[in-house]
């Protein structure tokens, strides 16, 4: 495949690559305890410096473009796509004019909003993701599990309720109310639209409403 080919970008491969190129620069201002207005980033990249009496010199790429790409497999040709496009949309700026183009380079008040917005979205899909199933307590020992097809946990919590309702050491009058209290909690409006119908006439079944 020609080399033009292989580093094309879509505008969704440009927009990730602009989202971990940013969120690097806010880590890497955090672990200094630096401000955007702080902290210089070196990403240039390889380049030959050419004297009129004196050998060529290499100079190797940016210490900062060097751990960028441990982190995010990335080609030059890509990179500067990406840097030019956070350019643009002033994400991030270079400090000093005729210095090396992607050296000396600060993140933006954009550029660091961006990567907040990025970093807390990852935030809240990973507890999102590690939340779906929630054990909520115990009842002497029977876990009661809040979530899809739950309907015969509710049902043995309420049999377990009202059995021992049933059972305590009280008058008939105590037990009546104590089962009038119960059928009121799961009538109330909010209770009632987190549990199905079908849970709600397994509760009048239950307790004989």
């Amino acid at each position: 495949m020609p080399q033009a080919q292989i580093n094309e970008l879509t505008p969704e491969q440009k927009e990730n690559f602009a989202d971990e190129l940013l969120v690097y620069m806010q880590n890497e201002l955090e672990k200094d305890g630096q401000s955007i207005k702080t902290k210089d980033f070196d990403f240039h990249l390889t380049y030959t410096q050419k004297y009129f009496n004196a050998p060529d010199e290499i100079f190797t790429e940016g210490v900062d473009l060097t751990k960028f790409k441990n982190i995010t497999p990335i080609t030059d040709e890509m990179f500067q796509v990406v840097m030019n496009y956070c350019f643009t949309h002033q994400y991030i700026k270079q400090m000093y004019m005729g210095t090396q183009k992607f050296e000396e380079i600060q993140l933006t008040e954009s550029g660091f909003a961006r990567a907040t917005s990025v970093v807390r979205g990852r935030y809240k899909k990973s507890v999102t993701d590690n939340t779906q199933n929630i054990h909520i307590g115990s009842i002497n020992g029977d876990n009661i599990q809040v979530g899809n097809n739950n309907t015969q946990n509710i049902e043995n919590t309420f049999q377990y309720l009202i059995d021992e309702i049933n059972k305590a050491n009280a008058t008939e009058e105590e037990k009546k109310n104590a089962l009038n209290k119960l059928k009121e909690f799961a009538y109330n409006p909010i209770v009632s639209k987190i549990l199905s119908t079908g849970v709600i006439e397994v509760i009048k079944r239950l307790i004989g409403a």
